[in-house]
């Protein structure tokens, strides 16, 4: 739980006001579901991310991504056991990578910038 409001800071400078406050409250609420089993790990995905996306707010969505990317590379080692184990995940970052109904290794996007925080091997298919 730590981790995710420490990411969600990162993305939230402390002291913010208004809407962007409100959605770092909003995602952390949801993080917190999720490690209480309130809700399962697809619904804490699907509902971050239609609350990240409709921001439209560029560095809140970036974070998120790096989020998710950091959480895939953690546990799983392997590409084609991320796929397996969550098909909608990397069919997103997938898709916000450029290659939309293609199934290609991933690149990083150009326009946002990722750095994995560890290297697993498959740092280089985002």
């Amino acid at each position: 739980m730590e981790t995710k409001r420490a990411k969600a800071q990162k993305v939230i400078l402390p002291g913010a006001m208004g809407r962007r406050a409100a959605i770092a409250e909003a995602i952390i609420a949801i993080a917190r579901a999720f490690d209480a089993e309130a809700i399962t790990r697809e619904q804490y995905f699907d509902q971050t991310t239609a609350l990240v996306e409709a921001t439209g707010d560029k560095e809140i969505l970036t974070g998120w991504i790096q989020n998710q990317f950091d959480w895939l590379s953690e546990n799983f080692p392997n590409l084609d056991d991320a796929w397996k184990a969550h098909p909608k995940v990397m069919q997103w970052l997938h898709d916000l990578a450029g290659f939309r109904g293609q199934r290609k290794r991933l690149k990083r996007a150009v326009k946002l910038t990722l750095v994995p925080s560890r290297t697993n091997g498959n740092s280089a298919a985002f």
